[in-house]
């Protein structure tokens, strides 16, 4: 956890088809989310998904329960807009 600062909400899309052969390609899109992922972020940028969930109240639920469990002093940056939560 030392390489990482903070914990960020993102709604995620699979702009390919199902059964697509180039299999799926998962893009950010608050917008119009598909499902919601989190993603630790790194202190020298990028960020890691660390999971992936049908709602966006587990993946809230999930962000909160790593920085309780492991004490982090992370914030929780939420990217989603309201009215998808």
């Amino acid at each position: 956890h030392d390489d990482y600062d903070a914990l960020e909400i993102q709604g995620v899309r699979d702009i390919n088809l199902p059964g697509d052969s180039q299999g799926s390609c998962c893009e950010v899109d608050n917008e119009n989310p598909q499902f919601f992922s989190v993603y630790a972020h790194l202190k020298e940028g990028g960020v890691e998904c660390v999971g992936d969930f049908a709602t966006h109240t587990l993946a809230e639920n999930y962000a909160k329960e790593l920085v309780l469990k492991y004490n982090w002093n992370w914030q929780i940056h939420n990217y989603v807009p309201s009215w998808h939560k």
